[in-house]
């Protein structure tokens, strides 16, 4: 697949800011093999938040779009595209085949915490939902798809 070497696992990850996806929410698309789909509710997703629903502002979107290729750097991954909506964050990276999606998913919550933290006079005590998706993609009209959906998001 063009863009990763044979020891690199090419992943597509999403998080979601806290409280602003519920369980009853069907309108949300994600990207599939081949098309945009429906996204199903998720079980056990919350029914309301504890706290209020983080929304995320043209400026924080925008702060989150250019720090994650030097976020990408600073795991080692390689950076391929990456897109800031109010409620979700896309990203498109390369990393070794050692390290889990859920690992890079991880990481990225904690650096763009820091990073909104540093940025805002407003820290939320929880930026991200739980959970949130990581995808490994093996098809190439994935690739093509994802890249597609994620430039037609971007803030910047």
């Amino acid at each position: 697949m063009p863009g990763a070497r044979n020891d690199q696992t090419i992943w597509h990850i999403t998080l979601r800011t806290y409280g602003t996806w519920y369980a009853t929410d069907d309108a949300a698309s994600a990207v599939s093999h081949g098309r945009e789909s429906p996204r199903r509710p998720r079980p056990g997703a919350i029914a309301r938040p504890r706290s209020d629903p983080v929304q995320l502002s043209r400026p924080q979107r925008h702060k989150i779009e250019s720090s994650l290729p030097e976020i990408c750097t600073r795991g080692g991954w390689q950076f391929l595209a990456c897109a800031a909506a109010s409620n979700h964050v896309h990203l498109l990276c390369t990393a070794p085949h050692s390290v889990p999606g859920k690992t890079i998913q991880a990481l990225l919550k904690r650096w763009l915490t820091q990073t909104l933290n540093e940025r805002n006079s407003r820290s939320a005590s929880k930026w991200w939902a739980d959970g949130g998706s990581t995808r490994s993609v093996t098809i190439d009209e994935y690739r093509a798809n994802a890249q597609n959906y994620i430039a037609r998001q971007r803030t910047t």
